[in-house]
């Protein structure tokens, strides 16, 4: 696979996105938004996506997982939150609440 630079590859996984998981059509998206760069072979859209969701985003999760376990007393910070959250909404009768946190 070509190496590509953070931003490029940034604008791949950004087609990719936005033709919703289609390779072609993220490819012919690439190539309305950029017209004057080289685009890449649509397989290419697939893999980025998916060496993103194999290696970065794999251990922003297990980081995140680490810090809310060693996190005293998170879960009941999340459990007011949430409650204080759904008390609001029911006052504001299912409308615009966040005035009310």
């Amino acid at each position: 696979m070509v190496n590509f630079i953070n931003a490029k590859l940034a604008d791949i996984h950004y087609m990719y996105g936005l033709a919703d998981g289609n390779k072609t059509e993220a490819r012919r998206l690439h190539q309305v938004r950029f017209p004057n760069q080289v685009t890449p072979d649509r397989r290419t859209f697939a893999n980025i996506h998916r060496r993103l969701m194999e290696t970065e985003l794999r251990n922003r999760i297990i980081t995140s997982c680490d810090t809310i376990r060693n996190t005293p007393g998170i879960f009941q910070k999340v459990r007011d939150n949430m409650r204080r959250r759904t008390e609001a909404c029911i006052l504001a009768g299912g409308g615009y609440f966040q005035q009310f946190i």
